[in-house]
């Protein structure tokens, strides 16, 4: 939401904008090229061969759902075994 100029978008249409640009920057810092989210196809075969599949299901995830509420479910039991692994 903008302070100076109110969006007339609902603010889950605003969450999903945030979301999507969220993945567009992953993409554009993995492949470090600028604007590389406008063309995904060839840029996810770059990531793929650079990152984790794990990384690159991830972006997928957050370009096609947009939720980041189901991507932390996904990845729950990842985050707590990284956090016990690093209480050991």
């Amino acid at each position: 939401m903008d302070i100076v100029t109110p969006s007339t978008e609902s603010e889950e249409e605003l969450r999903k904008q945030d979301v999507k640009s969220l993945g567009e920057l992953l993409i554009d810092l993995a492949t470090k090229t600028p604007n590389a989210h406008t063309d995904l196809t060839k840029y996810l075969e770059e990531i793929k061969t650079t990152y984790s599949s794990e990384f690159c299901d991830i972006i997928q995830y957050i370009l096609q759902e947009q939720n980041l509420d189901k991507l932390v479910e996904k990845l729950a039991v990842r985050i707590m075994n990284e956090m016990i692994q690093l209480h050991e």
